[in-house]
């Protein structure tokens, strides 16, 4: 016995007519060539906000003149300083307390005093920054600490 007519029936088969009145004659799916629309031409800039344009003034001649000076004192202890070639090779071992971290020049580590950042590491002192104070750490040395701790 067969199945009666639906209206889904009917609406799939003018779908596939439809669809198959879209491919080409030759039987396969050939790309057709449609020349883009508008893409040549710049959107006009949207003004509507009233803003102006402002100028942006120059940074001060003396920038590198008005940073703070650094401060003798360090929070930290500077234990070691191991230079590399370049400024991604170099290293320095920090302490406070009990703890101790290896950074590079850029990085920062929370300590007790606050946020701390190494600005710069030179041969015999590490520059680390902290908002705009600058703190200037010696580097240790094993008997300076050795001193340090006799005196406790």
């Amino acid at each position: 016995m067969a199945t009666p007519w639906r209206f889904e029936d009917g609406a799939r088969l003018l779908a596939c007519a439809l669809l198959c009145s879209a491919l080409p004659a030759g039987g396969g799916a050939t790309p057709r060539e449609r020349p883009l629309a508008e893409v040549s031409d710049g959107a006009p800039v949207y003004r509507a906000y009233g803003l102006g344009v402002v100028e942006v003034p120059a940074p001060p001649a003396d920038l590198a003149a008005s940073r703070p000076a650094a401060v003798e004192t360090c929070p930290v202890e500077v234990r070691a300083i191991v230079r590399g070639d370049s400024r991604d090779t170099t290293f320095t071992v920090i302490a406070w307390g009990e703890y101790s971290t290896l950074l590079s020049a850029g990085e920062g580590v929370k300590t007790p005093r606050g946020w701390l950042a190494v600005s710069e590491i030179a041969a015999d002192h590490v520059l680390l920054r902290r908002g705009d104070l600058a703190h200037r750490c010696p580097l240790k040395s094993a008997a300076a600490r050795a001193r340090r701790t006799a005196t406790r």
